[in-house]
C-alpha cells in the first residue's frame, strides 16, 4: 500500500515552522467545490517532515528522566488498535490521529509488560522493585508506594513503515454475529473480508524511568523484550501476529544520537547568537575584531596583506588605531620577508599614525 499524507490547505504555510510537534501536521485532506478530497502538501516532504518530527518528539518527552530504555521491536505483522480510533467491528491497526502513522500507545506497552511479569513471577507483587516501578493501590494506605517511577511512551515506527493487506474469513460468522442465537453449521458461507496490518516495521519503544534510586532497570528491559517476544502486542497474538524474533535494545546508541544532536543544535545556536552580535558591531569594531583573530598561519597572513590591509585604509581617518595594530601583527611574524609591495604598504599605515 502506498502511503499518502492529507494536509489542509490553510496550514501549508506553518508546516515545520512551529515549536509544537503535534501542530504542524494533520493528515485528513480537504474537500474541493466539487467534493474530492484533495492532498496538497508534497508527499515525499511528509515523508521526510513527519520522522523528523517524531525524532524531536520522542526527545523532548525523554529529557524528563534519569534514564530511557528504548528498544527496537520489529514484529512481521502487527494489529493494534487505540482508544482513539474508532472500532469497526474488524481488526485493523490504529494509525494516529495527528501524524496518521500506525502506531502502539504507550499504555498497552505497560499492561503487555505487567502481565507477562505477573504470569511469570505470581508473587511478584510483594517484591519491592515491582512496587517501586509500577506503584501500588492507593487504598493501600499501609504501603509507601503510591504512583510508579516508569512511564511507557507511545511508539512510533523508527523510519518508513510498511501497511499491508490482510486477510480474515470467519467461518461461522453467522454464530458470532448473533453471539450463539444461531447454530455454528457447516452449510455457512466464510464471511471473507481485507483489513490493514503493519509489516516488517520497526517501532521505537521506549520506557522512562523517573528516578534510578533503585536498581529496576535490568528487571523491566528483560521483562520487556520477553513479553515482545513470547507474548507479543494487539491483537491475534495467537496465531503469530504482535510476536517479535528478536528486539534489539538500542539505548545507548540512541542516547549517542539525542548528545549528538543536542550539541548540534547548541553549536547553531551559537552560531546564531554570534552572528546577531557581529551585525551589530560598527564597521571599526568589527575590523578590531577581525585584526585581534589573527593568526600566523598562511592563510590568515595573506588575508591581513589584502582584505583587511584595505578596510583599514578605508576607515583610517576614524581610527589611527587600525594601522597601529595591522602594523603590529605583521611584526609579530618571524621571518616575513617583505616585498617591494609589502613595504609600500608598511609605509602607508606608518603615515597614518
Amino acid at each position: 500500500m502506498k502511503n499518502k499524507y492529507y494536509v489542509p490547505s490553510a496550514a501549508q504555510d506553518f508546516i515545520g515552522k512551529s515549536s509544537n510537534h503535534y501542530s504542524d501536521f494533520y493528515r485528513y485532506s480537504f474537500k474541493t467545490e466539487g467534493g474530492k478530497f484533495v492532498p496538497k502538501m508534497n508527499k515525499s516532504l511528509i515523508k521526510q517532515l513527519v520522522p523528523q518530527k517524531l525524532t524531536l518528539y520522542r526527545e523532548y518527552l525523554t529529557r524528563n528522566f534519569d534514564e530511557v530504555i528504548t528498544l527496537a521491536y520489529k514484529p512481521e505483522k502487527l494489529i493494534i488498535n487505540s482508544a482513539l480510533t474508532p472500532y469497526t467491528g474488524h481488526a485493523t491497526t490504529a494509525l494516529h490521529s495527528v501524524y496518521g502513522v500506525p502506531y502502539i500507545e504507550g499504555s498497552s506497552i505497560k499492561g503487555l509488560v505487567k502481565s507477562c511479569i505477573l504470569q511469570e513471577m505470581p508473587t511478584v507483587e510483594q517484591q519491592e522493585w515491582f512496587k517501586y516501578a509500577f506503584g501500588v493501590s492507593s487504598e493501600n494506605s499501609k504501603d509507601k508506594y503510591g504512583q510508579g517511577n516508569i512511564v511507557f511512551l507511545d511508539s512510533f515506527p523508527e523510519k518508513e513503515y510498511n501497511l499491508v493487506q490482510d486477510i480474515q474469513a470467519p467461518h461461522y460468522w453467522k454464530y458470532y454475529q448473533s453471539e450463539g442465537g444461531q447454530p455454528a453449521t457447516d452449510d455457512s458461507n466464510p464471511n471473507v473480508f481485507n483489513f490493514y496490518v503493519a509489516e516488517n516495521t520497526t517501532f521505537i519503544i521506549q520506557i522512562g524511568i523517573l528516578e534510578k534510586s533503585k536498581p529496576i532497570t535490568k528487571e523491566i528491559l528483560d521483562y520487556s523484550i520477553q513479553a515482545l517476544c513470547d507474548y507479543g502486542l494487539g491483537g491475534k497474538t495467537g496465531v503469530g501476529y504482535g510476536l517479535a524474533d528478536t528486539v534489539e535494545d538500542v539505548s545507548q546508541l540512541y542516547q549517542q544520537k539525542f548528545l549528538q544532536r543536542k550539541k548540534q543544535k547548541t553549536r547553531q545556536e551559537e552560531a546564531e547568537r554570534e552572528k546577531k552580535r557581529v551585525a551589530s558591531l560598527s564597521p571599526i569594531d568589527y575590523l578590531h575584531e577581525q585584526i585581534d583573530k589573527l593568526t600566523l598561519n598562511e592563510q590568515d597572513i595573506e588575508l591581513s596583506k589584502s582584505g583587511i590591509f584595505n578596510e583599514v585604509i578605508k576607515l583610517s581617518t576614524e581610527d589611527t588605531k587600525l594601522a597601529e595594530k595591522l602594523l603590529n601583527y605583521w611584526q609579530s611574524i618571524p621571518n616575513m620577508r617583505g616585498s617591494k609591495k609589502q613595504k609600500e604598504k608598511v609605509s602607508q599605515l606608518k603615515k597614518l599614525l
